[in-house]
C-alpha cells in the first residue's frame, strides 16, 4: 500500500475554514493528547531534539507546500510550565515552514509529557524516516540510555530495530568529535564510521579518518587498513586471559561485525604495548636482581649486536644463535650473558618494545655449538684446515640435495597428473592450514589421515606433515578429495573473487540474487514501504505495522532480481585486465 508522507503540511487554519477543522478534531485523546491551534509566537523548538540537519531543498518545498495548502497534520507540543508557552515534540519541520510561509497560528496535539517521554517520542519518530543522519540518531540513543528509560535490549524492541542496530548507533556517540561531524557532514559514510568504532585511542580514529578521506577509502579498503592498528593476540607474551573480555578485543567486536567471531586482533595497540613492556621489563628487572647485565640505551644495544651475538632459548622460534648448552651453562653466566631491552618506533604509527639477550663471549659460543663464524668457516675452507661441524656438514648436504629436487620436479609434475593433483591439494591445504584444523574440519582431516589429532594439532602442523595427509590418498580418489577441499575452501576466498566467477558458475547476480533478511532489517520502515511499492509485492501492511512484521512479510515474497540501489552496485563487476 501507499506509503503515507508524516510530514507533508497543513490548511491555512484562518477564518471559518480553522473554525470547522477545529470542532471535527479531537478534543481529548490520551494517546496524542489534545487538540489546540496556538499562536505560533507561543511554541518554540525542543530542546531536547537532537536531529539539527535538515536537506535544505525540501525545506523550500514544504514552506511553498504550506503557504499553497497550509498545515495538514498538527505537531504535537507539551506545554512549558509557568510562561503560558509549549515546547515542540514531533514537526520542527512543519513549525519552521509555517513560520516562514507567515502563518499566525498552528495546529497542534498538547500532551503533558516529561524529559524522558518526549525523547523517547522523537527518537522513535526520528529512526522511521529515510533521512535522519546516523550521528544525530547515535546522540539521541545515547540521551535515552543516560536518561534512564531504556536498556539497550529495551530501546532495541521499542524501536523495532534489531540490537546490533542499537549497539552500532551507540558506539557512534563515543566517536572524537572530529570524527562525529565528519559524520555529520557526510564526509564519510556509516560504514566508515563503523570500522573506525573498532579502534581503541582517538588519536588513531583521526588518524584513520584523515587517511580514508585523503586516500578516498572505500569501506572495504578502510576494514583492511587497520592492520596497522592491530595486534595478533596469540602472538602475545603476556598472560591474555583479562583480554578475553576486553570489548576491543576483535571476536568481542563480532555483535556489529560478525565476520570476526572466531578472529583474535588486539585493536588496543597502546594496551598490547604496555603489558609486552611490563611483561619483559619484570624479565630484566628479576635478572638485574640475579646479577645479569642489563642494556637498555639502544644505540649500544645496536653496537652489541653487531660485535657479538644475539641468543635465544632452544625451544625459542626466533632465528638467533641456540646454544646447545643454554639452560646448562649460558643462563648461569652472569658475565657475558646479558638481556637488553628498549623502546623502538618500529613504523611510522607506533612504538614497539625490544627485547633480547646477548651472548659477549663468541669464543665460548662457538666452542659450545662446536662451529666456527663464518669468515672463520670461509678462511678455513680457502685454506684446507680448521674443523668443521656435524651440523655444517650436513647443512651442505641438504642444500645440495634441495637443488637437485628443485630442478628436476618441475619436469616430473608437469608429466604426472597425479603428482598435480596432489600438489594442488597439498597448497590449499597449506594455503588455509589453520582454518582447516579450527573450523570444524576435524571429520575431513581424518578423511584424509584416520591418525589425525586435533588436540594435537591444534594451531598448526608442519608443511611435511600436511603433504604426509596428502600423500595417503589413493590416486583413485585424488579428483573426490580435491573437488571436497577446493568447495570447503570457498567460504575462505575474497567474495569480489567470487563475483567474478559468477558469469562462469552460470550465476545471473541480477536475476538470481535478492535481499535477505539482515539487509532488509538495516533498513527502515519507510525504506521497506517503499521497496514493497517499487517491486510491486503483494504485502498489505499498515503504515503502523511493527517493523519486524513488514520484514517477515516481504521474505515469504519470491526476492530474486528485486535489487535496491545499493544492491546493484553491489553487484556489478569491476572491469580490469592484469598489467
Amino acid at each position: 500500500m501507499k506509503k503515507v508522507k508524516q510530514d507533508n503540511s497543513t490548511p491555512n487554519l484562518s477564518g471559518q475554514d480553522s473554525k470547522k477543522i477545529a470542532a471535527a478534531a479531537p478534543r481529548n485523546d490520551n494517546s496524542t493528547g489534545v487538540y489546540q491551534l496556538i499562536d505560533i509566537g507561543k511554541i518554540q523548538p525542543s530542546k531536547l531534539n537532537y536531529r539539527k540537519t535538515f536537506n535544505a531543498k525540501a525545506q523550500e518545498e514544504l514552506t511553498e507546500s504550506i503557504k499553497s495548502k497550509g498545515v495538514l497534520q498538527p505537531i504535537s507540543v507539551r506545554p512549558l510550565k509557568g510562561n503560558g508557552s509549549f515546547e515542540i515534540v514531533i514537526g520542527s519541520r512543519r513549525y519552521c515552514g509555517a513560520k516562514d510561509a507567515g502563518l499566525k497560528q498552528m495546529p497542534c496535539m498538547v500532551k503533558e509529557l516529561s524529559d524522558a517521554e518526549a525523547l523517547e517520542i522523537q527518537v522513535i519518530e526520528n529512526s522511521q524516516r529515510e533521512d535522519v543522519n546516523p550521528m544525530e540518531e547515535a546522540m539521541g540513543f545515547k540521551r535515552l540510555i543516560e536518561m534512564g528509560k531504556h536498556t539497550h535490549e529495551t530501546l532495541a524492541k521499542k524501536l523495532g530495530k534489531s540490537l546490533s542496530y542499537v549497539f552500532g548507533r551507540l558506539s557512534l556517540a563515543k566517536l572524537p568529535e572530529e570524527v562525529q561531524k565528519a559524520v555529520l557532514g557526510e564526509k564519510i559514510s556509516l560504514g566508515h564510521a563503523l570500522i573506525l568504532t573498532r579502534l581503541r585511542h582517538p588519536s588513531e580514529q583521526k588518524e584513520m579518518l584523515q587517511a580514508i578521506i585523503q586516500q578516498e577509502m572505500s569501506v572495504r579498503e578502510a576494514a583492511g587498513s587497520l592492520d596497522d592498528f592491530e595486534n595478533d593476540i596469540n602472538k602475545a607474551v603476556f598472560d591474555t586471559a583479562a583480554c578475553e573480555k576486553c570489548p576491543y578485543l576483535s571476536r568481542n567486536q563480532a555483535v556489529l561485525f560478525p565476520e570476526l567471531k572466531k578472529t583474535g586482533e588486539c585493536m588496543d595497540k597502546g594496551c598490547f604495548f604496555a603489558k609486552t613492556r611490563d611483561f619483559y621489563k619484570a624479565i630484566t628487572e628479576e635478572k638485574k636482581k640475579e646479577g645479569f647485565k642489563i642494556f637498555t640505551d639502544a644505540k649500544e644495544v645496536e653496537g652489541l649486536i653487531k660485535k657479538y651475538v644475539r641468543i635465544c632459548p632452544p625451544e625459542s622460534s626466533e632465528y638467533y644463535e641456540k646454544p646447545k648448552k643454554y639452560k646448562s651453562e649460558c643462563m648461569k653466566c652472569k658475565e657475558n650473558h646479558a638481556y637488553f631491552i628498549y623502546e623502538k618506533d618500529s613504523n611510522y604509527y607506533r612504538k614497539s618494545i625490544e627485547f633480547g639477550e646477548i651472548c659477549l663471549d663468541k669464543k665460548c659460543l662457538d666452542a659450545m655449538n662446536r662451529t666456527k663464524t663464518q669468515d672463520s668457516n670461509i678462511q678455513n675452507s680457502n685454506e684446507g684446515s680448521g674443523r668443521i661441524s656435524p651440523h655444517t656438514i650436513a647443512a651442505h648436504a641438504r642444500a645440495c640435495r634441495d637443488r637437485f629436487l628443485r630442478a628436476n620436479f618441475p619436469a616430473k609434475v608437469e608429466a604426472s597428473e597425479v603428482l598435480q593433483k596432489r600438489f594442488t591439494i597439498y597448497h590449499v591445504l597449506a594455503t588455509y592450514n589453520s582454518f582447516f584444523l579450527d573450523e570444524g574440519q576435524e571429520g575431513f582431516m581424518k578423511g584424509l589421515n584416520p591418525s589425525f589429532n586435533k588436540n594435537k594439532n591444534k594451531y598448526s602442523v608442519g608443511q611435511d606433515v600436511i603433504y604426509g595427509f596428502v600423500a595417503w590418498i589413493p590416486a583413485a580418489r585424488l579428483d573426490e578429495a580435491l573437488k571436497r577441499i577446493l568447495v570447503i575452501a570457498i567460504q575462505w576466498a575474497d567474495e569480489d573473487v567470487l563475483l567474478r566467477m559468477t558469469p562462469e558458475a552460470g550465476i545471473d547476480m541480477a536475476k538470481d540474487f535478492g535481499p535477505d533478511e539482515e539487509f532488509l532489517n538495516s533498513k527502515t520502515k519507510d525504506e521497506l514501504m517503499k521497496f514493497i511499492g517499487t517491486h510491486k509485492l503483494t504485502v498489505e501492511m499498515k503504515e503502523s505495522e511493527k517493523k519486524g512484521n513488514i520484514v517477515k512479510a516481504i521474505l515469504v515474497q519470491d526476492l530474486k532480481g528485486k535489487l535496491t540501489k545499493e544492491l546493484k552496485e553491489a553487484v556489478e563487476i569491476e572491469e580490469g585486465n592484469a598489467t
